[in-house]
């Protein structure tokens, strides 16, 4: 199997001579001769533009692919921006002990880490919660090895899975908040 993700023709200027436009494609794959069985790869093909099969095809790992990711995003300046006031859930405000909680935890724990508000599937009774006795809640249970792909399609949902290293982590955050927020 091998499956198209992106591609792209690199957009600096044409008549650069010493650096030629290149394309550039991923794909993710499981048909690696030298891999193991059934093993993922992605496959990074980097060629100059106009000479197809005459560049680079790397086949990355798993953990080298998510150093590239990372490579590749701190590599590149960016700026977060709030155009309206932060507002939490759908009622409960971010000026509140628990959403400090989260926001420590995270200073402690992956400091370069940004607490935002994220929209997900599913459903949650924490309305209910909020509703019925008044009560702060926030949707936040930490994460670092699941895949965000896996979290964003199961969480709350009939299927839902979590790599087991966060049950340990996020267990880590419970402690700290329930700390942080009753003493």
């Amino acid at each position: 199997m091998r499956k198209s993700i992106d591609d792209a023709v690199d957009d600096h200027p044409a008549d650069d001579d010493e650096r030629p436009p290149v394309s550039w494609a991923v794909a993710v794959s499981d048909d690696c001769d030298a891999c193991g069985a059934g093993e993922l790869r992605i496959v990074l093909t980097v060629e100059e533009q106009g000479r197809a099969g005459y560049g680079l095809v790397a086949h990355l790992a798993p953990d080298t692919t998510r150093r590239l990711r990372a490579a590749l995003g701190d590599a590149l300046p960016y700026e977060l921006a709030y155009p309206e006031p932060l507002a939490g859930g759908t009622v409960s405000d971010v000026d509140t002990p628990l959403y400090d909680a989260c926001s420590s935890f995270l200073a402690e724990h992956d400091p370069d880490a940004v607490l935002l508000p994220a929209v997900n599937a599913g459903f949650v009774d924490s309305y209910f919660m909020r509703n019925g006795w008044g009560t702060v809640c926030h949707g936040f249970w930490p994460t670092r090895a699941t895949p965000l792909g896996v979290m964003q399609s199961t969480v709350h949902n009939r299927d839902e899975r979590i790599h087991v290293d966060d049950i340990g982590y996020a267990t880590r955050f419970l402690r700290h908040a329930a700390r942080t927020v009753v003493g």
